[in-house]
Parts: C-alpha cells; structure tokens; sequence
C-alpha cells in the first residue's frame, strides 16, 4: 500500500492518502473507512499483523513527543502555515495553535495574560502581537482535538516580519530562530517578485483621473500588494466543523449572512417590503462575494490583527458588534463540536449580530481623511487587480470600468442589508413599524450627502461610470486583410465556414421537421404536408384577446382545421399504427414511443433556438429570446411573434436591466423565409400534435403556456434556461467548426462582423429605438419618433411598434440574412421578374417588398 508510510524516527504509521498519523489501534477501521476500494483485505490483515500497537507509539506519547523547532517537515503529513506560536513559553518547547481564540486561551490560563491589564513590567502587559508569533509553519500528527498538538517545523520560509526582540521578556528569542530562512538565490528572487507588488509613486505625466480621485496609490503606498490581497480572500468552508481549523468562526459569519440575504429576499416577495428593485437567483450568488470580503477582510485585520498595518479607525458601535458577532460564532461552534448540530436559536442570534455587523459597518460619517473609515479601507483593498479577472496582466489597480460593477453590487447589498435590518427590528419588537427604521437609517447614512461610506460608493460609482462612457476597453478581434476569417480570444471563425455551419444547422433542422412530420423515406414531403405560403399569411398585431395568435386568423384559410393533422396521419397510416399503438383487445398508446417523439420535438426546439438566436438580425441575449410568446397571455401581455410581410418577425420587450429600471426596450427582428416556415410548421402541426400525446400516451393534462420554449412540469411550465442555448451553441460550434466558443464570444463576434461586412455598420448600443428623423416630420413639427407613437398609426399596429423602427430594424436582418447566404429565394426571383428595374439595384441589397427600392430612382427623376 503507497498510501501508508512508516516513520522510524518517531515510531509512527502515516496516511500518505490523508497526510496524517494513524492511532495504533485503529488502522484496520480507517482502512476499511477511507481506503476500502484500495486495499484488499488480505493486505489490510497483513498490516494488522506487521504494525501491532506494541511497534507503534500510543496517541498520548506521540503527543508529548519533542520535536525540535529547527525540524524540516515530516514527510507525508500536511503543512500548515497559518499558525500562531506563543513567544511567552520556553522555546525549546513553544505552545502552537491555529486560531486566535486559543492563543488567547492560552496566554491568560498559562501565563495570565490579559489584554487590559496595565500594568508594566509583567507579561501581562505585553500586547497580543507582541506575545505571538503569526504567522509560522508548523505540523501536527493527529487531527483529533484529544490528540492533537502542533509542533514547529523549518520548511525553508521565513516568518511574515521580523519581529522586534526588544520585549521585557528577555529569554524570548527573535522570530528567525524559529524557522530557518531561505537560500540567498530564493532571497533575492522573492525580493524581485515582492518589489513588483509595491506600490511607487506615479510620475506627472502618468495621467489618470481615476486613481487620482480614489487616492488607492497614497493609500496602500509601500505595502506589500500580495499580502493586502490575502484580507480579502474568503475561506474555504470544511466538511466536519473543526475549532482549530483556520477561519472556521468566520465561514460560520459568512453562512449566517448568507441568510440574512436570503430573508431579505423573502421579505420582498412576501411584500412585507414594497419595492420593485429584484435580481435573479444567479446574480445575487455573485453579488454577495464583496460583502463576504468586506467581512473577511475586517476579521482578519481587525479581530485577528493579520497582514499589512493598515491606517483605519474602528467606531465603538463597531468594535461592540464585532466583539457580539465572535461570541456568537464562538457558542454555535461550541455547541456544533459538543453535539453535532446547530441550534436555530443560536443561528438566530448569530444572524443578528451579523446583520448589526453589517449595519455597524455602514452607519458612520466621514470626516477628515476617507480612510480613517474601514469600509473605505476595504474599497481600496477591493481595488487591487484580480489576475484571475483581468486581461491586463500589467495593471495593479483595477480600471474604473471593471471596478464599478463592484460598487454596484456593494450599494444593492446594503439596500437588502437595511431592509432586513428593519424587518428584524420589527419582528424583535423594537419598532412598530418598518417604514420607522428604514427611514432613518436612510437619511442616515443610505443617500447623497450623508459623509458616509455609502454616499462616497454612490458617488465614485458616478464617477466611474462617466469615465467608461469617454473610454474604450480593450479590443481583441483580429480581421485578416480580406476580412474572411475573424479571430476573438479562443475563437477563429472563417466566414465562408461560418456560412456553410448556418447551412448544414438549417438542413438538420429540416430533416428533424420531416422526421416529426413522419415523411417516410419513400414519400415526397409536398405531396404529404400541407403547405404553406408564408407571403399568403395575415396577422393582426392588434388583436389582444387572450390566447390569439396568427394562427387563429379568419384570413388565413388554409391553416383552419390542422390541429389534428398529424393525429389523423398516426391514426390513418398502417406503419405509424405499428410504431404508437399495441393492438390487443383495444388500441392503447406506446408510452415510450411517444416519450421518444416528444424528446425529439425538443431537440429540433433546440436546433430552432439556435437558428432564431444567430440569424435573427443582430445579437438578442438568451433570456430576451427564451421570452418569445406564440399567444396573448391571459394577464393582457401581447405575444411577440408575429407574421408580416412573408417573414416571421419577433419582439423582444424583455432586456437585462428591466429588474433596474422597470423599462423594456421594444426590439423587432426577421427571421429568414426558410426559417420561418420551420417555426409556422411546429407551432402549426407539431406542438398540437405533442398536447394531444401527453393527453392519450402519457395520461397528462397538457401544460397551459404561451411560451415557445418552455420545460412541463405537471398542469404548469417554465422558461427553458439560457445555458440551453449556450449548451447548444458550443457543441455545434465545437463540432461542426472546431472551435470554441460561447454566447459572449459569438455576440462580439456578430458585432464584428456586422461591422466589417453589412452596408449598414453601425451597432446602437442596446438598439436605441429612436427612428431617424426626415424633413417631413419636421415640418410637421413633431419627431419621427413622436410621429410613430402618436399620429397616423396603422389600424393593425401593435402597441408599442412604431412603423418607422420597424422598417429599419427589417431592413437590418434582411442585410444580415443576406450576407449569410439565406436571401436566394424563389418567391425573391419572381418578385424580379415583375418587376425588372430592380436588377439594377446593388446585388448585396436583399430585396424586401416593405422597402420602397424605387425611390432612388424617383428621386433622380426629379432632379
């Protein structure tokens, strides 16, 4: 077994697997608990034999074992190096523990130190960092807390500073003595490395607005960047609560602010809270990690005293709840090590304190210098680039344009914080009312001109923003001269390769519909489907009753009466009989054949969203897309697909920063002929095809939604997730184009192109739906826009469309469709034929019969 070690110098058996000794006693059970699948039985009993307890020492003994501090690490065990070693005890024998609250244990039982005892000349006295070393390497050969102790070993690094030895306690030796430093090679190289993360003093001409409002370089200016980081790092959580595991008490803060988030969450979709600002589960995951390193980083510095001596000032009100929210912490880890669970008393006393924390941190003024203010401490420490994060591997400092998000999400988690914080003083019976507390500590600390480290977020946040709005970030396309192939961070696109991809996903998604449509390999698919004229099709944007789509549309004829076409075609043909029916006494459904069926209609949906996502005009975000309604919802919502002029054209009202604003921005795009036929022939044939299987194969009621895509779950259903379409557009990307790519990578990547190839090469930011302007609505003393809205709008107009963004957004997909080889069709051709002065027009142009292509040549005529 490799995984066991036998060390002759201290008599003791080693996991190499677990890095830790083994009791002697019970090797058999942590072999068959931990080892089970790689050791043989056989070999485990041989073991047994050959390591009986009389060879090995007993825990006790291997806990009082000397092992000198000068000791290289013992091979196989873990190394720790964020231990604290009290310089009070002999040092040949020094006590070491890892964590804060032990060392204070004992400091005041051994040496009965006490931190506010004054009087001079004793070791009482002497201040906490001046009776500790922190931090220092050190090893421990069991884990157990009856057995374990902590002994100091060298493993070639030097302790973080020399400490002074200048202590009235003369037989403590300086901290070099304790571990021995490295070789003067490694020296000069870890001088090198840390020179880099020190911050100089910029030059004049080294312009930047930025830093010089956020004072960052006179701040942390000659300390150590790389140690500053490490206060904002957040622990790692272990399995199995251990008290001497590292940062244990502040994974347990950070799971009760998890909860606090969490209740603030419920309190506004209960409404105990009126307020329309919310995020997405997703987001808020991401939004909480400042606030978590706002907590780690005050822990560490102010409580644990580690890194950098950094300039701050903590208020009373802080230093009070911090000192309640440790004791809190400090009974719930009490009480889970005694009995394994964790009481909700003592959780609810923790999250209170947490939430007074947090309160604490915000509810001060700032006066003199900013960062007398821990939170404005924190900020700058936030500032430091992430390596992880950034592109630009010279940067110290982040930009303001990937430093405000953080400001952001700072400000929406102290507005969760406040309100939860006046929920609880209700529910605590503190104040009658929410709206009592709230509006204090608003005017308090949570508005402009306040002097608080709020209302300095707020503004840098503004700050920050102007300058992103006059700077660009950095660009990575790269064109080859003749524009074919396009490369973007890890994507390489060729356009002639990005047309034949579109063409191929098009031809499988045309043979998933004939496969649903069960045109059987012997059959013409014209003479077996009912087809359709997609320039014969009327719709009536208008029309607002409940559940009416172009479908329902008295003018369109020939789609009346096909609900059961595909019914009847199972139910007519001998060969679809055989594949859905079992013939015995009474016909009765194959439930996996149409399980199998519905599986199927789900991939060609997903072969569908991918078409619709990349050749619907310019870049629609997967939540915007995932929102398309075929009917009119129930609520008095208007669908968003909608049949015009031989084009199946969808709206998108939804954008990302509704749950902000509480705006939409009404975006029109087309969808090319060949696509829209795949959608008018799913919404028309197959999804009633599918209801009526749940409801005789499957014994299901039929889910009620009006959404395209969406997953079954019971009488009700929900929206697909965007990772549908991401999960989709990299396999095809991957497979078909071998490259990578994602939703980001390809939104750039359209932008690019649009740019590089349409005609029209301009990319609104967000498609601002102001129409341009001509002379005659200015002489009609109104703007295009005013016009649209207002005056002269069509009877079928939908509310909210305006004709004249219409025909613009139309004309945009159209270029798109274009140039990605989806406008050659036969309807076009004989569009042509009638109308031949259109031959002269330029080839690229696509031709649209909403675009009046003979004004040019009017024009000229008249001049």
């Amino acid at each position: 077994m490799d995984f066991l070690h036998f060390d002759s110098t201290f008599n003791v058996l080693i996991c190499t697997s677990c890095k830790y000794a083994l009791h002697s006693t019970g090797i058999a059970r942590h072999l068959y608990d931990y080892h089970k699948s790689a050791a043989p039985p056989g070999k485990i009993q041989e073991y047994i034999r050959l390591f009986t307890p009389e060879s090995l020492l007993a825990p006790r003994e291997v806990k009082q074992l000397h092992v000198p501090i000068n000791t290289l690490p013992i091979r196989y065990l873990r190394i720790y190096d964020d231990a604290y070693c009290c310089k009070l005890c002999h040092l040949n024998q020094p006590f070491v523990i890892r964590t804060r609250e032990l060392m204070v244990n004992h400091l005041r039982e051994v040496h009965q130190w006490n931190k506010n005892q004054k009087i001079r000349g004793t070791k009482a006295y002497i201040p906490f960092k001046d009776s500790t070393y922190f931090p220092v390497v050190c090893q421990t050969f069991h884990t157990a807390s009856s057995t374990r102790r902590y002994f100091l070993v060298n493993n070639g690094r030097s302790s973080c500073d020399a400490e002074s030895t200048n202590t009235t306690n003369t037989h403590v030796q300086p901290s070099s003595t304790i571990t021995i430093g490295p070789p003067p090679a490694t020296l000069r190289e870890q001088k090198l490395q840390a020179s880099k993360s020190i911050i100089t003093s910029r030059h004049k001409t080294e312009v930047s607005p930025w830093l010089d409002l956020t004072q960052w370089e006179q701040y942390l200016q000659g300390y150590n960047l790389s140690q500053v980081v490490h206060l904002r790092e957040l622990p790692t959580p272990h399995p199995l609560f251990d008290p001497d595991q590292a940062d244990n008490h502040l994974v347990l803060i950070l799971e009760s602010f998890d909860r606090l988030i969490d209740q603030a969450r419920e309190s506004l979709r209960i409404d105990r809270i009126n307020i329309f600002d919310q995020q997405r589960e997703g987001t808020y995951i991401k939004y909480k990690k400042v606030w978590k390193q706002l907590i780690s980083f005050v822990y560490r510095r102010v409580w644990l005293n580690q890194g950098p001596d950094l300039s701050y000032r903590i208020t009373d009100a802080q230093a009070t709840a911090l000192d309640r929210v440790m004791q809190a912490a400090t009974d719930l880890a009490q009480e889970q090590q005694s009995s394994g669970i964790a009481p909700a008393s003592l959780q609810q006393n923790l999250d209170y304190a947490t939430s007074h924390l947090c309160i604490s941190l915000l509810d001060h003024t700032l006066f003199d210098t900013i960062y007398d203010s821990i939170v404005v401490a924190f900020m700058a420490v936030l500032g430091i680039r992430d390596p992880g994060l950034s592109n630009d591997q010279n940067a110290i400092f982040s930009d303001s344009l990937h430093y405000t998000p953080y400001l952001s999400v700072f400000i929406k988690i102290a507005q969760l914080l406040v309100i939860q914080k006046a929920v609880i003083s209700v529910d605590r019976g503190e104040v009658s009312y929410i709206a009592d507390i709230l509006n204090v500590m608003q005017e308090r600390f949570m508005v402009y001109g306040t002097h608080s480290p709020m209302n300095w977020a707020q503004k840098l946040c503004s700050f920050g923003k102007q300058i992103n709005e006059v700077t660009t970030s950095l660009g990575y396309i790269i064109w080859t001269d003749d524009g074919e192939y396009l490369s973007y961070k890890g994507l390489e696109l060729g356009m002639t390769d990005l047309k034949k991809f579109l063409s191929t996903q098009t031809a499988i998604a045309q043979s998933l519909l004939e496969e649903l449509l069960y045109v059987h390999p012997d059959e013409e698919r014209d003479n077996i489907v009912p087809p359709i004229n997609l320039y014969k099709l009327k719709d009536d944007p208008a029309n607002s009753k409940p559940g009416w789509s172009f479908l329902d549309d008295p003018r369109n004829e020939h789609l009346q009466g096909h609900d059961r076409w595909l019914l009847n075609r199972v139910l007519d043909e001998g060969w679809l009989q055989q594949e859905f029916l079992m013939k015995d006494t009474k016909a009765v459904w194959r439930r996996k054949t149409a399980e199998q069926y519905l599986q199927k209609a789900n991939t060609f949906l997903e072969r569908l969203l991918l078409l619709i996502h990349m050749l619907g005009g310019q870049f629609v975000r997967g939540t915007e897309l995932l929102s398309l309604q075929l009917c009119n919802t129930a609520h008095g919502l208007l669908r968003n697909i909608f049949i015009e002029n031989g084009l199946v054209s969808f709206v998108t009202y939804y954008h990302k920063g509704y749950s902000i604003s509480g705006s939409t921005k009404i975006i029109h795009r087309y969808l090319p002929e060949v696509i829209s036929e795949l959608l008018v022939y799913y919404v028309w044939l197959i999804q009633p095809f599918c209801e009526q299987l749940c409801i005789l194969a499957l014994n299901e009621s039929p889910s009620v939604s009006t959404f395209l895509w969406a997953i079954k779950k019971g009488t009700q259903s929900s929206l697909w997730p965007s990772s549908r379409l991401t999960n989709i557009l990299v396999q095809q990307f991957k497979q078909h184009l071998n490259t990578d790519a994602n939703i980001l990578l390809w939104r750039h990547a359209a932008i690019a192109i649009s740019r590089r190839h349409i005609r029209q090469a301009k990319f609104r930011k967000d498609y601002g739906t102001d129409a341009t302007g001509n002379w005659s609505d200015a002489q009609a003393a109104h703007t295009a826009n005013t016009a649209g809205m207002i005056y002269a709008r069509g009877m079928e107009e939908a509310p909210g469309h305006i004709a004249s963004a219409r025909a613009e957004y139309r004309q945009i997909s159209r270029e798109w469709h274009t140039y990605l080889g989806f406008s050659g069709f036969k309807r076009i051709a004989q569009i042509q034929l009638v109308r031949p002065h259109l031959q002269t027009l330029n080839p690229r142009q696509p031709i649209d019969l909403l675009v009046d292509h003979q004004a040019p040549l009017k024009r000229k005529a008249l001049s």
